[in-house]
């Protein structure tokens, strides 16, 4: 390959890196701009082929291919599923709900289920499901499934396969107890379902979730094995190397080919073939290589965080560690700089996952990873024993529950040392491939220098030997010593770089999160954060997989008042699963006098978990440092013959910029009091979900004439939010009207004096 006359070295890795960008961005820009459509689930047939079965705890999984939607009544979502060749070759999730399989990998059935779309991301923050399964190839998932009919021949291969997984499943399950067999499992067989949520909890918080996945130390460690095995075996080299690689594929196959699996896999190929050719390795190349077949066998694999974090984490280790590598070879010294290598070139990736950096996550795996060659060997012997010697004591099971209890250990200590665990909050895509691009301009600038250096040095050396005479000792030193400079500069430009990465301005915003059928606003005022009421009737589980997730995203850990307008489950049940919360300090509650055993619930757990609980009424004031909350309604003793809802908590929160009114459930009583006369109201959040039942009265909103209004409310809800009424009345005196349950979470952002409100759809 030429440019300008001159002849560009590792011509296909620039090809590689090419088509890896282009389409990389092609895809995540098509998953970005794609119109997904959003209906409710329905329950039909489809019919397609068997490549997937997995055993779970509430049945059986099997996931089907060349699907035939064709008795799909929605046009729409017909429609959208067979469009385009990426859509086509997309697969089904189905739940059998009874467990009993009737089907095998390769026919082709008939299920008969509940069927509907993956749920995309609505909220900053937020796990984006749909993309996670896309990323996997698929885009349906069916509940409540039962094979009607099938037909076809079985693929015996695939099903030996997933035999002998099932087999080897049985003897972890056997050999082990429940805690260590779920993570042997996940270790050796690519199946989480069986970790503990706590264990893995532990992992993720403490650094390590990495040891839980089949990884690249997986396949070498596993690939070294089999290569040591088979060298005592008498066979040629090229058999050795084929063979190999050979096993390698069929544990891919076995284990379902992760990003990160088949990437080492391929390396290994590559690697194996190097050697049979005798042509020297290039890693570099071999992981484009291996990265573009990645993308030709599954292509919206790129979309997923575990591909991206496992090729940055080999241009670490193949671009930091030897700019920085040392004259002697020193095992400890590789393993540390390699160590920070990985957890450099994933930081971003890992921050935009988790939020949160474990500090200690790089000293903390230079203990685990070394043993992992011992796990995964005691693993197997624990298999191969069982299978030889069953129902007798297993030396090997007793090995694995002594290191997977140190790892627990360990990983406990680190997270109860200072700043185990630093909140960092989410970043932007632009700034994390600026960090990456000035991490790599720096190593690869301290490498040339120190090339430069070494030619130096080899001069002198040279001059030296041919006269001995010369003194040479200074001109020696000082290029040492302006190595040893160089190297402390390039270390601390890398770290104005994550210093520049981390660093974030914030301004001060309000945010009206989706919680479905329910309601949440989170304030950020001043560089605290408050929140008014944190429920939904919809969503399982709305603290820990929306609120919480939105917080830390923006890099909050601690709640300064938690407004509660009532105590109906959809405005508190994500506030009582965070009075138990520790990763999320809440300092104080205010609520409404109004008595009733919901809200003496909240009290009590508050009470136990030491925070405090205020109870307000109209004509109290709270100042923070750039805004004033106001209450202004219920009136003290609350409204007479009035229910829960209509003595909701009314708070106006005054800023600089403008006047936001959160009326919560209130009714017709409230809203003589929630406004003043001629007071303006920039932002007003309909009472009630948008109901014109028990509020949002025409007069109301046209006294308040807000320029912008939003509406909580959950897609396709059981009430009819938001009335026709209503939407009639806030279209009719509102400049913007925005809907959760269509536009996704609404923020307000309070710069300038003024109010910038946009959508996250």
């Amino acid at each position: 390959m030429f440019v300008s006359g001159k002849a560009v070295k590792r011509p296909l890795l620039f090809a590689n890196l090419l088509i890896i960008a282009v389409t990389m961005t092609v895809l995540e820009m098509g998953y970005k701009y794609e119109n997904f459509p959003r209906v409710k689930s329905w329950e039909g047939e489809i019919t397609g082929k068997i490549c997937t079965i997995e055993e779970k705890e509430n049945g059986t999984e099997i996931i089907l291919k060349n699907v035939d939607y064709s008795d799909v009544e929605n046009l729409e979502v017909r429609a959208f599923l067979t469009k385009g060749v990426i859509f086509r070759r997309l697969k089904t999730k189905c739940l059998l709900s009874d467990g009993n399989l009737s089907g095998k990998i390769g026919q082709t059935v008939t299920v008969n289920g509940k069927f509907c779309l993956f749920e995309g991301k609505t909220n900053p923050g937020q796990f984006d499901m749909r993309k996670y399964y896309l990323s996997k190839g698929i885009i349906l998932k069916g509940t409540s499934c039962r094979i009607v009919s099938k037909e076809g021949r079985e693929n015996c291969f695939s099903e030996l396969l997933r035999t002998v997984r099932k087999y080897l499943m049985k003897k972890l399950d056997e050999a082990l107890n429940e805690g260590d067999a779920g993570l042997m499992k996940a270790i050796l067989l690519a199946d989480k379902s069986d970790v503990e949520a706590d264990t893995k909890e532990l992992y993720q918080t403490a650094g390590a979730s990495h040891i839980l996945a089949i990884s690249g130390l997986h396949i070498s460690l596993l690939g070294a094995g089999i290569l040591f095995l088979l060298q005592w075996l008498p066979i040629s080299k090229t058999a050795t190397y084929a063979a190999s690689s050979g096993a390698l594929f069929l544990y891919g196959f076995m284990i379902g080919f992760s990003p990160s699996s088949l990437r080492a896999i391929i390396m290994f190929s590559i690697l194996s073939l190097g050697k049979v050719l005798n042509r020297s390795y290039d890693p570099v190349t071999a992981m484009s290589s291996a990265a573009v077949l990645t993308l030709v066998l599954h292509p919206l694999s790129c979309l997923q965080s575990g591909f991206i974090m496992s090729y940055l984490a080999i241009v670490g280790l193949t671009v930091f560690v030897p700019a920085f590598a040392g004259d002697k070879k020193n095992k400890m010294s590789e393993s540390i700089k390699g160590g920070i290598a990985v957890t450099l070139y994933t930081f971003p990736a890992v921050i935009n996952s988790y939020y949160r950096f474990p500090l200690y996550s790089v000293l903390l795996n230079l203990i685990l990873v070394p043993c992992m060659t011992v796990v995964l060997c005691a693993g197997f012997l624990c298999i191969i024993w069982e299978a030889v010697f069953p129902k007798t004591f297993n030396i090997f099971a007793f090995f694995v529950h002594i290191i997977f209890k140190a790892y627990e250990i360990i990983m406990a200590l680190s997270l109860k040392l200072p700043f185990s665990s630093v909140l960092i909050g989410g970043r932007n895509v632009l700034s994390g491939v600026i960090f990456l691009f000035l991490l790599t301009l720096i190593c690869v600038l301290l490498k040339k220098y120190r090339n430069e250096l070494y030619r130096r040095r080899k001069v002198l050396s040279n001059q030296k030997r041919m006269h001995p005479s010369r003194n040479m000792k200074k001109p020696l030193e000082e290029l040492k010593k302006r190595e040893k400079i160089i190297k402390i500069a390039a270390a601390l430009a890398i770290a104005v770089d994550v210093f520049l990465f981390i660093f974030d301005v914030k301004n001060d915003k309000v945010t009206f999160l989706d919680v479905g059928q329910g309601l949440c606003t989170v304030m950020e005022i001043g560089g605290k954060t408050y929140l008014f009421d944190g429920g939904s009737s919809d969503k399982r589980d709305v603290w820990k997989y929306v609120i919480k997730p939105f917080l830390l995203s923006e890099g909050k850990d601690s709640v300064e008042i938690w407004f509660v307008s009532h105590s109906d489950n959809d405005h508190v049940s994500g506030l009582k699963d965070a009075l138990t919360d520790d990763d999320v300090k809440i300092k104080r509650i205010c609520m409404n006098d109004f008595k009733d055993k919901k809200a003496d619930e909240i009290k009590k757990t508050a009470a136990n978990n030491n925070i405090q609980v205020y109870t307000a009424h109209a004509g109290q004031r709270i100042e923070a440092d750039s805004a004033v909350f106001e209450i202004r309604a219920p009136k003290a003793g609350g409204y007479k013959g009035a229910d829960v809802n209509e003595n909701s908590l009314v708070v106006m929160v005054k800023t600089d910029c403008g006047n936001i009114l959160l009326p919560g459930d209130a009714g017709y009583d409230a809203e003589e009091d929630a406004v003043g006369a001629g007071e303006n109201v920039t932002v007003y959040q309909a009472a009630h979900h948008g109901s014109a039942k028990d509020g949002n009265s025409e007069d109301f909103i046209k006294k308040m004439h807000p320029l912008a209004s939003v509406i909580s409310c959950g897609f396709d809800n059981p009430y009819g939010h938001p009335h026709d009424e209503t939407l009639e009345r806030l279209q009719k005196y509102s400049k913007a009207v925005f809907r959760t349950d269509e536009d996704g979470a609404v923020t307000v952002i309070l710069k300038n004096k003024e109010m910038q409100i946009f959508s996250f759809l």
